[in-house]
C-alpha cells in the first residue's frame, strides 16, 4: 500500500491482495435500486463486511473523517461491483442518503442527452461546474460526497478547493459578511422545486472550531451589496488555491463537503459506454441531524 499527501489531500493506493481482499467482499453481494429505493438487504450485507475491510486501509479511513484533510483518494481498486464497494468503504465514514426530489441513493454522474442539460448545470450535464459544496440550498448538507470512478475522459478533470487555505486569502470584513444569513441559493430546475423553499442562509459557518462552506455560484443572491462582493471574493480565493485530478477508472474520492468546494471542467460528451462517468453517494456522520425531514425506510430527505 502505498501513501502520499497531495495538497490539502490524501492518496491511498491499494496493493493488489487487498485489492483481492476488497473484491472478495463484495463478490457474492448483488445491489441493485430505483429511484425511489435500494436493495437494503445488499446494504446490510455490505455493513457486515466493513469489519473485514483490511486493517491498514480501513485506519486510513477512518482517520480521515477526523482530520483537516479535504479529500481522500483511493486508487488501485477492483473496477467491477463499483457500487457494492463504494457502499462498502463509505460505509466507515456515514450513512448514505439521497435527497427524494433528485433521484438513486447512488447518483450515475454521466452526461444525459435532454433539452434541460443544454441550459443547466448539474450531476448529468458535460459543461464547466464552478468549485461548489454539494446540496447548499438544504438545511442540512451531506458531510461527505464519494465519487467512484467508472470510466473519464482525457481532461475530464475534478476540481478540489480548501476552505481553510481560500479564506487565508480574504479580509475579515469579508468573513463577516459571509457569515451573515443574507445568501440565497437557488435550487436546481432538476427538484421540481419553487422559490417559496429557498431560504437565506450563512456562506460560512464556524462549527466546533472548524469552517463550514456552503456555496453555488450559479443564481447567488445576496441582500446586500458588501455581500455579495464578499461571495465573489471567495469564489475568486477558492480559484486560487483549486487543484485538479484526472480520476482514473478503480479510484474512489471521499471529499470533506464542510473543508472542501468541489468542481468539474468541461468535456466533450460521446453519449455512450465511453463517457465520463462517476458514481456518487452522499454521507452523512449522523441521520438524526435531519431531524423529522429523513425517511429512514427510503434513506431520503425532503424539504429544503
Amino acid at each position: 500500500m502505498f501513501v502520499e499527501t497531495l495538497n490539502s489531500g490524501k492518496l491511498v493506493s491499494i496493493s493488489p491482495s487487498d485489492q483481492q481482499n476488497l473484491f472478495a467482499l463484495v463478490e457474492e453481494i448483488h445491489y441493485s435500486q430505483s429511484n425511489k429505493e435500494q436493495n437494503e438487504e445488499a446494504i446490510s450485507q455490505i455493513k457486515m463486511q466493513k469489519k473485514l475491510i483490511p486493517p491498514e486501509l480501513k485506519d486510513h479511513i477512518l482517520e480521515f473523517v477526523n482530520s483537516d484533510y479535504s479529500y481522500l483518494l483511493l486508487k488501485n481498486l477492483p473496477q467491477t461491483k463499483c457500487d457494492e464497494l463504494l457502499l462498502l468503504l463509505t460505509s466507515l465514514v456515514g450513512d448514505p442518503f439521497a435527497h427524494a426530489d433528485e433521484g438513486s441513493l447512488i447518483m450515475a454522474n454521466k452526461p444525459i442527452k435532454t433539452e434541460e442539460a443544454q441550459h443547466t448545470t448539474a450531476y448529468f450535464t458535460w459543461n464547466k461546474f464552478d468549485l461548489h459544496t454539494e446540496l447548499p440550498y438544504i438545511q442540512t448538507p451531506p458531510d461527505f460526497i464519494s465519487l467512484y470512478c467508472v470510466n473519464n475522459v482525457k481532461g475530464g478533470y475534478t476540481y478540489l478547493s480548501n476552505v481553510e487555505r481560500a479564506l487565508h486569502l480574504l479580509s475579515q470584513d469579508q468573513m463577516i459578511e459571509l457569515k451573515k444569513p443574507q445568501y440565497t441559493i437557488p435550487i436546481p430546475p432538476h427538484f421540481g422545486a419553487d422559490k417559496k423553499q429557498e431560504f437565506k442562509r450563512p456562506l460560512l459557518s464556524i462549527v466546533k472550531g472548524r469552517p463550514s462552506l456552503r456555496i453555488r455560484q450559479d443564481g447567488l443572491v445576496s441582500e446586500t451589496e458588501a455581500g455579495m462582493e464578499a461571495a465573489q471574493a471567495l469564489q475568486s480565493a477558492l480559484d486560487m488555491v483549486r487543484e485538479a485530478i484526472e480520476l482514473e477508472p478503480g479510484s474512489l474520492i471521499i471529499i470533506n463537503n464542510h473543508l472542501s468546494a468541489h468542481g468539474r471542467a468541461p468535456f466533450r460528451p460521446t453519449f455512450n459506454h465511453e463517457d465520463r462517468e462517476l458514481h456518487r453517494v452522499y454521507l452523512i456522520e449522523d441521520v438524526n441531524k435531519f431531524g423529522k425531514n429523513y425517511d429512514p425506510i427510503h434513506r431520503r430527505i425532503r424539504g429544503f
